[in-house]
């Protein structure tokens, strides 16, 4: 297991977005559980990511002029714990997951979606609650579209 330094210097590599307040994605990469964050490890945060994420994707389509159900069904494929758990292997986030003791081997689909949503979260605490910085992370985590999207 990395370092919480290694950690943190990795992760922000990755999503392309470097803290102010690092505590907000250490808590950020803590499945429930592992010791940090109360029981509930970044499952807040997780909170957070989720409506942060529908907001920027809802205004983007909304912008693009989709009619609402396609907007529900491009939203729906691209928040889904499949795919952000599927990202977050796919982007190397799942290796820095500070998992619960109790998990052994790979980490669970929805820990690391939670983890997906966690850092989006993060980073719209820390970037003052703007969404600007959550878009452009969004976008180098290929999360702004849905597979099969035109």
């Amino acid at each position: 297991m990395p370092t919480k330094e290694q950690s943190l210097s990795s992760v922000q590599r990755l999503i392309g977005y470097n803290f102010t307040n690092q505590d907000l994605l250490w808590l950020g990469l803590q499945a429930a559980g592992s010791g940090i964050g109360g029981t509930d490890g970044n499952k807040r945060l997780a909170m957070i990511g989720d409506s942060v994420m529908r907001a920027v994707l809802i205004t983007d389509l909304f912008h693009r002029g989709l009619e609402r159900g396609r907007i529900s069904d491009v939203v729906a494929r691209i928040v889904s714990n499949d795919n952000l758990a599927e990202n977050c292997i796919s982007t190397g986030i799942s290796a820095y997951i500070n998992k619960n003791p109790s998990q052994r081997g790979e980490t669970p689909p929805k820990t690391r979606a939670a983890t997906m949503e966690a850092i989006l979260g993060a980073i719209y605490l820390d970037c003052d609650e703007g969404l600007s910085s959550v878009r452009a992370t969004m976008s180098i985590l290929g999360l702004e579209n849905a597979p099969g999207f035109d």
